[in-house]
């Protein structure tokens, strides 16, 4: 059972679902391991929200989208997964230099991200809560083929 206290709030409901995991009798050392693992490996999706909105605005808009135009988009988009900064911020800075390098309208992307990413975060905390402790579950329950 999984409950998402408050969903703007990472830290909420990863200290909620480490509570619950810790009470279904599995191994604390391998909630404490894989669980926080699973928040770092999982930036939130960043970079794919930003590569698919920018592929999305470009195509709505006819732009031609060859190797460069997709190298730019990946590198950007890449690199931004690892700023740590406003999550907004971020993402409006670096789809304005993909919008920029490509040749797209910006207006409708920062409106895009504006509008959407109070949702977007909300959908994103529970998918990201939801699949780190599935994880730990599976991870934790497999059958050990050393034991004798």
């Amino acid at each position: 059972e999984i409950y998402q206290c408050d969903w703007s709030s990472d830290v909420c409901s990863s200290d909620l679902a480490l509570q619950i995991l810790k009470k279904q009798n599995i191994n604390r050392k391998i909630v404490n391991l894989i669980y926080p693992l699973g928040i770092v490996i999982n930036r939130r999706g960043e970079v794919l929200l930003l590569a698919t909105l920018s592929m999305f605005i470009a195509k709505f808009y006819n732009v031609h989208i060859g190797l460069y135009e997709l190298s730019i988009i990946w590198l950007i988009s890449t690199f931004s997964g690892a700023i740590i900064s406003g999550r907004i911020i971020m993402l409006a800075s670096s789809f304005i230099a993909i919008a920029n390098l490509i040749g797209m309208p910006v207006t409708t992307g920062i409106l895009i991200l504006t509008v959407l990413d109070p949702f977007i975060n909300r959908v994103a905390d529970t998918v990201n809560t939801y699949a780190n402790c599935a994880a730990v579950t599976l991870i934790a329950r497999r059958p050990d083929k050393h034991k004798t």
